[in-house]
């Protein structure tokens, strides 16, 4: 793309944009290594350095872009740098180089007529320069009917304003006006044409910085809808986002008395405290490495998950720490509100649901033991079962065993609380 419009902007006679881009494409064709791009953009460089009277970077670049060709043996782009890079030896005066160059060029380019079109009219501007009009006449008629031929409007412009040169000099004068007026005429139609290619490559760049901005707007939204990994997953066009993990750690915090609380404010109000209270979860969770999953009404769920090959260990400890951390800023935050909040660990599946308004969550009997740790707590209390107990590192709080309790749907459980050490 970033060289198609290079070309575009080259052909409009906008040299410093068409150089800029060709040299962005070029470094992206580097990268992959791919080596016939590498060939052709550093040929067309070549050309653009010349456009811009840079006649020893020109040569330079050509020359390089004939070597990279010939090892491709890529016949066309030989010819065709070839042939500019005549061109750009007659504008630095290296005439006789130019002539030895043509003439191996005119070996190359039986199948490219406008290449050899250019080789014609560049050695009767050599035979100009060297005041041989009576050679370079014959060369340029010769250049002006392959071009009609084949309809190559560049060449045929060239062809006319080199002959309307000779004959404003030799004449005669109808020979001169008869070609000033196709010069004219030529020009004219490539002046409409570059308006047109103007127009439509400022609409395609309109087009594309929408299509950049719409994107982008996109994927900022996809980022804070969803955790960062999955996002990446998704924007890879990968469909099905579903992972089994053996071990993860899930919390569960839900506002006490909320609905007492609720009943009694505006609802501005409460938005406002809810925003608050989750704006603390959501610090606390980034500071100790937990994904949010999600809110329900007053209630707030996070996981580890073993994304930096932690241990088992050290995923319950992040999650412990930001619990007391929770319990420590959530009642300068709300109000002095209370919260409990409930821990479980083990496998659990995590993937991505919806088609319109994606939502990742957990699933499995992890969760569901997490939820009715939070659910079976008490206010101000950090609730844990007996395998987040097992594996608390010390320094990080201490479980005080609670003891037997009934937890619906798994029966009896030995449960702990988690306290400040």
């Amino acid at each position: 793309m970033r060289s198609n419009i290079g070309g575009v902007y080259s052909n409009m006679g906008e040299p410093e944009s068409a150089l800029r881009l060709s040299l962005d494409a070029l470094a992206i064709h580097e990268e992959i290594g791919d080596t016939y791009g590498i060939a052709h953009l550093t040929g067309i460089i070549g050309d653009t350095y010349a456009d811009l009277a840079q006649y020893d970077l020109a040569a330079e670049w050509l020359e390089r872009g004939i070597i990279l060709a010939r090892d491709l043996n890529n016949r066309r782009d030989i010819a065709y740098f070839m042939q500019s890079l005549a061109t750009v030896y007659v504008e630095l005066e290296r005439l006789d180089e130019a002539d030895d160059l043509i003439t191996q060029g005119l070996q190359v380019s039986d199948n490219f007529p406008a290449v050899t079109a250019g080789f014609i009219l560049c050695r009767a501007r050599i035979m100009m320069i060297r005041g041989r009009q009576d050679l370079a006449r014959p060369l340029i008629e010769e250049a002006l009917e392959i071009a009609n031929q084949h309809h190559l409007r560049d060449l045929q412009t060239s062809a006319h304003r080199y002959l309307r040169d000779l004959h404003r000099v030799a004449g005669p004068l109808e020979a001169y006006v008869y070609h000033d007026d196709l010069y004219e005429q030529l020009s004219e139609q490539t002046r409409g044409e570059t308006q047109q290619k103007r127009l439509a490559i400022a609409s395609a760049e309109r087009r594309i910085s929408e299509e950049r901005r719409t994107a982008e707007r996109q994927r900022a939204l996809l980022y804070n809808t969803l955790p960062a990994h999955i996002a990446d997953r998704l924007l890879k066009d990968e469909h099905e986002v579903a992972d089994q993990h053996e071990f993860c750690v899930i919390m569960f915090l839900d506002i006490v008395s909320f609905t007492q609380t609720a009943s009694s404010m505006a609802p501005i109000d409460l938005i406002v405290l809810l925003n608050s209270v989750f704006s603390v979860c959501d610090a606390v969770s980034q500071r100790h490495g937990l994904m949010k999953v999600k809110t329900i009404g007053d209630s707030y769920m996070a996981v580890a998950l073993p994304m930096h090959e932690q241990t088992p260990a050290e995923m319950v400890t992040s999650v412990a720490n930001a619990a007391l951390d929770l319990l420590d800023e959530i009642p300068h935050a709300g109000a002095g509100l209370n919260v409990r909040i409930g821990m479980h660990c083990g496998p659990a599946v995590a993937g991505v649901i919806g088609k319109d308004r994606l939502q990742y969550d957990l699933w499995g009997d992890t969760v569901n033991v997490a939820s009715r740790m939070e659910s079976s707590g008490e206010p101000g209390r950090i609730h844990i079962s007996e395998q987040i107990a097992q594996h608390l590192s010390h320094g990080t709080g201490r479980s005080v065993l609670r003891g037997q309790i009934e937890i619906k749907g798994k029966g009896t459980m030995t449960t702990y609380w988690l306290e400040t050490a």
